[in-house]
């Protein structure tokens, strides 16, 4: 994967958002640190899942919970360039986007705002990776069971469903 981020962005907005990437590329946190916190995360979805935690516990555990190396983008077309840009390969940028696509349409569907992020890491090879993710915005004053209705159908949704969406939707069984 490249190491320079290529400057040929058609909005200011984008321009904006090269030196974050590049910044989140430089000082991307190792795979086994930003799986660690991801685990954490599973962690406590899981316990809200299962009713183990009410909502705003769930919410006051998220926040305390930083994934360096993650940065939010825009919009899926922002999502779509920045993946090409990196990648050079508009297959993949095209498939990724697609994917996070689906499950924010659901959470669309279902009335809920979202977040998109890419999150950056680096292997044992000091190889720059990368995955995307979409994050539903919630709030305390939600309804805590239709939150779980829809945050299992955002994920059961995809065509093609990732290992962390497997995983997720084992919480449910």
């Amino acid at each position: 994967m490249p190491e320079k981020f290529e400057k040929d962005y058609d909005s200011e907005m984008e321009q904006n958002l090269e030196p974050v990437i590049q910044e989140a590329m430089a000082n991307a946190p190792t795979i086994e640190e930003v799986q660690e916190k991801e685990n954490e995360l599973n962690n406590i979805l899981q316990k809200f899942i299962k009713g183990e935690y009410s909502l705003r516990e769930f919410l006051e555990k998220d926040k305390e919970i930083i994934i360096h190396g993650r940065v939010e983008i825009l919009d899926f077309d922002v999502l779509k360039k920045t993946i090409f840009k990196i990648t050079k390969d508009q297959d993949i940028a095209s498939e990724l986007s697609f994917h996070e696509r689906e499950h924010a349409n659901e959470l669309i569907k279902a009335g809920f705002r979202f977040k998109i992020y890419l999150v950056f890491d680096r292997d044992k090879n000091n190889e720059i990776g990368f995955h995307a993710q979409i994050e539903p915005e919630l709030s305390e004053n939600m309804d805590e069971h239709k939150v779980r209705q829809y945050l299992k159908v955002a994920i059961e949704v995809v065509e093609d469903p990732s290992d962390t969406d497997k995983q997720q939707l084992d919480f449910w069984k």
